[in-house]
């Protein structure tokens, strides 16, 4: 895969009753594309989440290709 352009910063976040930390780094989310020769992108489908509030099962519609990694919160 390619990586391209920024195109989201995501917020950390948990299930309720639980908060993500204050100082928790964001999470950046980059466009990928298929490199020549490499398989189409198959979107997983189905998706089983387990947590300690619920457990569900999340269908992915729509899927993008992204690459999302954790950035470094700089104190200012």
């Amino acid at each position: 895969m390619h990586v391209r352009a920024l195109r989201q910063l995501c917020a950390p976040v948990e299930a309720a009753p639980l908060a993500a930390a204050a100082d928790a780094a964001w999470l950046a989310c980059y466009a990928l594309s298929p490199r020549a020769g490499e398989p189409a992108f198959v979107p997983p489908g189905a998706i089983r989440v387990t947590s300690a509030p619920a457990d569900q099962t999340v269908i992915v519609r729509n899927a993008e290709r992204r690459l999302c990694v954790p950035t470094e919160v700089v104190p200012e």
